[in-house]
């Protein structure tokens, strides 16, 4: 049998990201713990605390109270490295954060920009926060569909404008980067949360559609395992192409400013239709038709049920957190993209 020479090198690069993992997770940690969390024997657990540690990338914390024996010293991520920028494109700002690699939100706010040069703002945006924070990573929600560092945007039937902003955002800040359509972002960030609130919810075996309804447009992310659906050409989850009976698309009904009655049954519609593709568990449902008039989830289950069976009816929830839920879930997985590249 042939050796493996990158073995030994393989093997410090998935301990070192199932510590990195752990203490994200768990804030602070003694060796021992980590070594059950991440199911790393001690040994190694304590050789690569002393190699970070001499890095600046791990600190000591506190020690634990005495049980009787030595008190045992904790350990946590050097706060002061790697904090995490998370931003979103809207018309007229980029709402943002700035966060340590545990969560901890260091900065947050709105940068205000011209919506016709938004490329331009977004630069001189970049150089302020990377002026004033360590920053390691870059996570950019867009309003489309991610194309490597472009996106797409519907302009019609078959015409799209496309936006090259993600190219120009890489060559700024130099840093890993990610580009992520703002429904799959919200949808992560809402498990997240969701699962915290609700432990019968993990957020690993989440099976969940967030869908988003505003009024000339609609869209969802989709959690399948705790992971994000693309789909092939990144369009899962542009329910507004979606066909609806009478003709027109699921946009077109919404634009068209229908009747209470009509927007339910149409609502109705669709998720029954994604509980037949995906059967989750879980159906959130926002966007500004729910901001301006909070909708009744007991009549929203009543017309579900004119379309599928009892059986697959979804539990459903509403939420107004999408500022929140969006930042979130581009920091999860601008975290998840910067972890196999942190040091060893």
């Amino acid at each position: 049998m042939h050796s493996i020479p990158a073995k030994p090198e393989l093997m410090k690069r998935m301990n070192t990201d199932l510590l990195y993992r752990a203490l994200i997770s768990m804030q602070t940690a003694t060796r021992a713990e980590l070594a059950e969390e991440t199911r790393i024997s001690v040994t190694t657990v304590r050789a690569l605390l002393e190699e970070l540690t001499a890095k600046g990338e791990i600190i000591e914390t506190q020690l634990d109270q005495s049980s009787g024996g030595r008190r045992a010293q904790r350990y946590a991520l050097n706060p002061q490295k790697h904090a995490i920028l998370s931003f979103y494109l809207e018309e007229s700002a980029l709402p943002y954060r700035v966060c340590s690699l545990t969560g901890a939100c260091l900065e947050e706010g709105f940068f205000m920009i011209d919506k016709s040069r938004t490329e331009t703002a977004v630069v001189s945006f970049l150089s302020q926060i990377t002026a004033k924070h360590s920053v390691s990573a870059v996570g950019v929600g867009v309003p489309g569909i991610v194309e490597s560092s472009r996106y797409l945007t519907n302009l019609d039937s078959n015409s799209w404008k496309i936006s090259d902003v993600g190219k120009q955002i890489q060559a700024v800040c130099q840093r890993p980067f990610i580009l992520e359509n703002d429904l799959n972002a919200a949808a992560l960030g809402f498990c997240l949360r969701y699962g915290k609130q609700e432990p019968t919810h993990s957020f690993e075996q989440m099976n969940m559609v967030y869908i988003h309804f505003n009024k000339a447009c609609a869209g969802a992310g989709i959690i399948a395992d705790g992971r994000v659906v693309h789909g092939a050409r990144q369009f899962a989850g542009e329910l507004g192409f979606l066909p609806m009976p009478g003709g027109g698309t699921l946009n077109s009904v919404l634009t068209n400013a229908p009747t209470e009655d009509a927007f339910l049954d149409a609502i109705a519609y669709v998720i029954g239709i994604l509980c037949c593709v995906t059967n989750p568990a879980l159906v959130v449902v926002g966007g500004d038709w729910f901001v301006e008039k909070p909708v009744d989830l007991s009549a929203l289950s009543l017309y579900l049920k004119k379309h599928i069976t009892d059986l697959m009816l979804p539990e459903l929830v509403s939420s107004c957190h999408f500022r929140e839920d969006y930042l979130s879930g581009l920091h999860h997985l601008t975290v998840e993209t910067l972890i196999p590249q942190l040091p060893l």
